[in-house]
């Protein structure tokens, strides 16, 4: 088996075009396309990487009555 690496573009359609070598022969061939990942939207964000920027993320030393205040400001700003 021979391997070939082409560069092609996948239209809107999404259809590629191929122009292969004069020299290889007429007859089954197996196809493998490899496509560049694209980044994820922040939308996107898998629910790992939320944890790993969570835990990446600067916390406050606060204890639990500083907690507890903090909570209840919140509440309060609610209504």
């Amino acid at each position: 088996m021979q391997a070939i690496k082409l560069t092609t573009y996948i239209d809107k359609n999404h259809r590629l075009e191929l122009d292969l070598p004069d020299d290889l022969p007429e007859g089954a061939a197996e196809v493998i396309v490899l496509v560049q990942d694209s980044p994820k939207p922040a939308s996107e964000e898998s629910l790992r990487d939320f944890f790993k920027r969570l835990d990446a993320a600067p916390r406050p030393d606060m204890g639990q009555e500083e907690v507890e205040r903090y909570i209840e400001a919140a509440r309060n700003s609610w209504d």
